[in-house]
């Protein structure tokens, strides 16, 4: 099973749009845990759908939601997800799952393409070859492995815009990225009251700072998730 961790905020119409795109696209029953706050505005609008599927949280960081929903969660893969998503490939859950028989020790990150920029269409590559680079990673999966052995899901001293390349940062220089080009996950990227909340609290600005004076600890979690791998 697959637990999608998808905080969202004042968006309660594309969070219904992700869910059903999720639902409507899966193989397999996947967990999907939504992060609401409770000082949303809009926190009312959110249907039921949402709801018994939801955390209610107070107020504080897209990575303290992410971290506390990981820690409730189920799957043996977990994905760092948002609300402004729209899965666009059949059955990439059972692609996913199917990785595993490839790192019996666990290790190992997942990625699609986001549908934005440049893309390899799906046909041109089969699913698990290396192209010339890799895919960048806007939502990746781990597995819950890796998540129980740093004890982590992304890095909490984080507020929001580097999660998602802390945790590649790390798979790639461990050679454990799994590239999946014949998957699509859209990404909106959507430019509302939300994201502007976190660019005038100056989270982009923070976010920068702390990647790059806490990379030093990517080689500690990186001879951690070794001697995993070597066992």
């Amino acid at each position: 099973m697959i637990s999608l961790l998808c905080p969202t905020r004042g968006r309660p119409e594309r969070a219904m749009q992700f869910l059903d795109s999720v639902l409507s696209t899966q193989s397999n029953d996947n967990e999907i845990i939504f992060g609401l706050q409770s000082d949303d505005p809009r926190l009312d609008d959110y249907p039921a759908e949402i709801r018994n599927r939801a955390m209610i949280f107070e107020p504080s960081t897209t990575v303290y939601y992410w971290n506390q929903m990981a820690k409730v969660s189920k799957g043996n893969l977990l994905t760092l997800i948002a609300d402004d998503v729209i899965m666009r490939t059949p059955g990439w859950d059972l692609k996913f799952e199917s990785v595993s028989s490839l790192y019996p020790d666990g290790i190992y990150l997942i990625t699609t393409q986001d549908g934005r920029g440049e893309t390899l269409p799906p046909e041109s590559l089969p699913t698990l070859i290396k192209p010339p680079k890799d895919l960048p990673t806007p939502h990746p999966t781990i597995t819950r492995k890796w998540f129980e052995t740093l004890g982590y899901f992304t890095f909490p001293g984080l507020f929001h815009y580097y999660a998602d390349t802390w945790n590649s940062s790390i798979a790639r220089r461990l050679k454990r990225q799994v590239n999946m080009y014949d998957i699509i996950w859209e990404h909106i990227k959507e430019k509302d009251e939300t994201r502007q909340v976190m660019r005038r609290n100056k989270w982009g600005e923070l976010d920068d700072m702390v990647f790059k004076q806490c990379a030093r600890h990517w080689e500690t979690d990186l001879k951690i998730l070794h001697k995993e791998i070597k066992k």
